[in-house]
């Protein structure tokens, strides 16, 4: 039996989070390539200054969702909009930080994260991210945490209102992703823009995000919301219900495609409560 996370307390509805108006919305998304759909039909709301981890296999969408995001591709049908308006009028106010960090080799540090930005507004980005002082460095004198930092505050400094995160942190050792975590919660809650996050981590998903979505044959399969305080820890017996109930979700029997995206709501997981 799977564990439960039955016990979790709703929040009031008017909490801010509650109040909050959508920001980011999807309406009948659609995406193929040759005759393979990726996308089929997806409608999804986020709200301002939300924290959603998108997971699923390998294969399922999320990658090419995250670049209809960023405006790097193009649906084939539906729409997609930001605050009101249609996404490609406001692709200025995202920013997409990669899988890898793209860092230019021939440039210092402070210039690989000045690139289209002001450089007093990419050394304050830096500091912020805690490289203050190593500026003047190349990428090749910074450790894997570290050029993971300098991409960050590359799209930071575009003071970015939608920032999308494609599995920046999945080269990274644990401790370092760790700290990464509590690095992106805190520039999140003091900026607070909007943030979507793919990951294949269920963990790193249930320790971000306040809504969990898992994408099936490039449907919405789950839309999970996780009621946990934050800060987040990963000995919490709530958070490793949450991930034992996705994993569950997740490492079960593959459905035929027709039936995927039938059942997307919360109650679609329904795990044996736990004592705590």
């Amino acid at each position: 039996m799977s564990p439960s996370v039955s016990y979790l307390r709703r929040p009031e509805p008017a909490t801010a989070e509650a109040l909050a108006p959508v920001a980011l919305r999807l309406q009948g998304v659609e995406r193929s390539f040759g005759d393979t759909p990726v996308l089929s039909n997806l409608d999804l709301e986020i709200k301002e200054g939300e924290v959603v981890a998108i997971i699923g296999r390998s294969g399922c969408g999320k990658s090419t969702l995250l670049r209809l995001l960023a405006g790097l591709d193009q649906a084939d049908g539906g729409t997609l909009s930001w605050r009101g308006a249609p996404l490609s009028q406001r692709i200025r106010e995202i920013r997409l930080m990669f899988q890898e960090p793209r860092l230019l080799p021939w440039k210092r540090v402070l210039d690989n994260a000045a690139l289209g930005v002001d450089r007093q507004l990419a050394r304050a980005a830096l500091a912020e991210v805690g490289l203050g002082e190593r500026e003047k460095d190349w990428p090749s004198q910074l450790s894997g945490g570290q050029r993971s930092r300098v991409s960050l505050a590359r799209a930071l400094a575009h003071s970015p209102q939608l920032l999308l995160l494609d599995e920046p942190l999945g080269a990274l050792d644990a401790l370092t992703r760790s700290s990464m975590h509590r690095l992106i919660e805190r520039l999140w809650r003091q900026h607070g823009f909007t943030l979507v996050l793919v990951t294949h981590d269920v963990s790193e998903a249930v320790t971000l995000a306040d809504r969990v979505i898992l994408l099936d044959h490039g449907r919405i399969d789950l839309d999970l919301k996780i009621e946990l305080p934050r800060p987040r820890s990963p000995t919490d017996p709530r958070l490793v219900a949450y991930e034992a109930a996705l994993l569950e979700r997740l490492t079960g029997e593959e459905r035929d495609s027709a039936d995927a995206g039938t059942d997307a709501s919360i109650t679609s997981i329904e795990p044996a409560s736990i004592a705590i």
